[in-house]
């Protein structure tokens, strides 16, 4: 597992953005610490050196109490 970085808000639309360590693929599957699926990575945007990241949530219900959260990724291989 990657650390990609924390969850910062949520946007208009229902999506979480992260404030990313580093760029990912888009259509990565999102995990929470307990490796738990949080949503999807929908789009890349911002700096190239640290970019933010939107994730598609799974569970919408669960939205408020993952700000300020750690996401991580699998190790892409």
């Amino acid at each position: 597992m990657h650390r990609l970085g924390t969850v910062e808000n949520i946007s208009y639309n229902g999506t979480l953005i992260v404030k990313a360590r580093f760029t990912p693929k888009k259509g990565s599957m999102a995990e929470d610490r307990k490796m738990n699926d949080i949503g999807v990575i929908t789009r890349i945007f911002g700096p190239v050196k640290t970019p933010f990241v939107s994730i598609r949530p799974i569970d919408k219900s669960a939205l408020l109490s993952l700000i300020g959260s750690e996401v991580y990724i699998k190790k892409e291989e």
